[in-house]
């Protein structure tokens, strides 16, 4: 990476709030990029303008131009004291990635394929979803056109993509519990809670994808009923005795499944996975039903499944769904009732009944 300062920079600039850098940033970076004939569009992105930045923030920068390389490496200048980081991009790229991004009609339980792209190109479309513009082309002005226009399937294909990685996780979170690596399925226990608290921010359609903000995400949109104390508490508990370990365990992955239950049902249409209320399992005596820990939720376009892994699944509707959510301790009559609440039929009771003693027969819930 190549650092070079501008010759014109003299002092280092403050500012007093987050808008005035961006402003600042823009006409800075128009004055060095916005002559060249080979630069198609230049805008601004990153945690600046996602609301997560500072007024000390570094700016980031991407350019589209004629003849970058795409092995290019980003380039630092510094204006005025402060650090740009400079990523030149290909003309066509970003309409490619946005198709690429939002083409979850073409995700599958036998073809995920799609979803499966690298964390760095979601964050290259979150970018230009939340970007400020300094320099408009048609190729840019259509790409973020279309990203807005297709923001419901950029979003499913961030929820499936959590999910998928939570399942993978769950896989070694289990592995290492059967093997009694107990310090291993809690390292990886704590990562299944990053990636499915990435799953629900997106479900509340926060869909920054730096892991790094998580906590302040979560503040910001996670809504006043989610339980940011306990997400904390079960992310840096690391109990020494094997039964407290075997809890937290236990308790992590039912909180994970929480968080992408909610995401997969109230975050899928509108973006309110914040309205989830099932958080805390209740595990003490008199527990009623609980989602059992061997599972984790996963919705494409053609099934929903509770899953231990690929090759085992069992499908169920959004409405079942819901209802294994629901799971968290409370006794079965209290289970059912919320789901009626939900429902708003009482001719569905016995659907809803039936549906539980499927989840009991095939080990998707227990007694607490």
């Amino acid at each position: 990476m190549s650092v070079r300062q501008d010759p014109p920079s003299g002092e280092t600039v403050n500012f007093a709030g987050p808008d005035d850098l961006v402003e600042w940033a823009a006409d800075a970076v128009l004055r060095q990029f916005g002559t060249s004939p080979a630069v198609s569009a230049v805008y601004l992105a990153g945690s600046l303008l996602a609301g997560l930045g500072s007024p000390t923030s570094d700016v980031d920068v991407f350019v589209v131009r004629d003849g970058a390389d795409e092995t290019e490496v980003p380039e630092q200048l510094l204006i005025g004291g402060r650090r740009f980081d400079v990523e030149t991009l290909l003309p066509g790229t970003l309409r490619t990635l946005v198709e690429d991004v939002t083409c979850f009609e073409r995700v599958t339980y036998g073809d995920m394929s799609p979803v499966h792209q690298s964390e760095s190109r979601y964050d290259l479309a979150v970018r230009l979803l939340l970007s400020r513009p300094v320099l408009t082309g048609k190729e840019y002005e259509d790409a973020v056109a279309l990203l807005r226009s297709r923001e419901r399937e950029f979003r499913r294909m961030l929820i499936t993509k959590w999910a998928a990685e939570c399942l993978a996780i769950h896989e070694d979170v289990r592995g290492a519990f059967e093997d009694d690596q107990r310090d291993d399925a809690l390292f990886s226990a704590a990562d299944l809670m990053r990636y499915a608290a990435q799953a629900y921010l997106a479900g509340c359609a926060d869909l920054y994808v730096k892991h790094k903000w998580i906590p302040r995400k979560l503040r910001r949109s996670g809504g006043p009923r989610f339980p940011y104390g306990e997400f904390r508490r079960l992310l840096g508990g690391w109990p020494e005795g094997r039964e407290e370990q075997g809890g937290l365990l236990a308790e992590r992955v039912r909180f994970c499944q929480a968080m992408v239950v909610a995401a997969l049902v109230d975050g899928w249409e509108d973006a309110r996975a914040a309205e989830w209320r099932s958080w805390s399992a209740s595990t003490g005596p008199g527990s009623g039903l609980l989602r059992s820990v061997e599972w984790m939720p996963l919705r494409l376009t053609d099934r929903i499944v509770l899953a231990q892994s690929m090759d085992k699944a069992f499908r169920i509707s959004p409405q079942g769904l819901r209802l294994w959510g629901l799971c968290d301790g409370r006794d079965k009559a209290d289970v059912i009732g919320e789901m009626m609440d939900h429902l708003k039929d009482e001719g569905l009771r016995g659907e809803v009944e039936s549906y539980l003693r499927r989840f009991e027969d095939n080990g998707l819930v227990v007694h607490g």
